[in-house]
């Protein structure tokens, strides 16, 4: 009896001791949102590069107030050959480029400049 008291007593201590709340200040200063770029460069495939600007923490994202649409993007590559890419859509913050445009060479080193 001895022991199922102990047992019973052991699971409720640690239960009750896993509860804990943390209340983090991440603080309420306005900074200035950034550009966010991803970008796809795969030998034989179209080069994609998908412009958006950062959110405050806590915000509601809406993919229409993010994305960039008039980003400037221009792909160089360790040649000095530099392409600028278009926007694949009015509406989608998608810049992209065929491979007969700008072909993407495996072990090529490629720097990304975008701005808006």
């Amino acid at each position: 009896m001895k022991k199922i008291s102990f047992i019973f007593f052991l699971i409720f201590f640690v239960m009750t001791s896993c509860v804990r709340q943390e209340v983090i200040d991440i603080g309420g200063e306005e900074t200035s949102s950034k550009l966010v770029v991803l970008a796809y460069l795969t030998p034989g495939d179209s080069i994609r590069v998908y412009v958006s600007k950062s959110i405050p923490f806590g915000n509601p994202v809406d993919p229409d107030e993010t994305g960039v649409m008039n980003a400037t993007v221009i792909l160089r590559n360790g040649g000095g050959t530099t392409q600028q890419l278009a926007p694949s859509s009015p509406s989608v913050p998608i810049y992209t480029c065929s491979q007969e445009d700008f072909p993407v060479v495996p072990t090529q080193t490629y720097h990304l400049t975008v701005s808006a």
